[in-house]
């Protein structure tokens, strides 16, 4: 069988929506940009589930945690 070449359309979506769109404009450099996506994910789900956050020492207002 004979195994087709993965396009950009086939690949997995990247981590944040820096890395999409360096996929599709050339000369963006996602290093260079700072994506507030994770930061405001985590911090979501700590107030969300304050107990877990707890054990895990996390804190909804700061990144640094406990």
């Amino acid at each position: 069988m004979q195994q087709r070449q993965q396009t950009d359309e086939d690949a997995p979506a990247g981590p944040n929506d820096i890395d999409q769109l360096a996929r599709h404009l050339d000369g963006l450099d996602p290093a260079r940009y700072f994506d507030r996506q994770a930061d405001d994910a985590w911090r979501s789900a700590a107030r969300r589930w304050p107990m877990i956050a707890a054990v895990l020492g996390l804190d909804a207002k700061s990144r640094s945690g406990a």
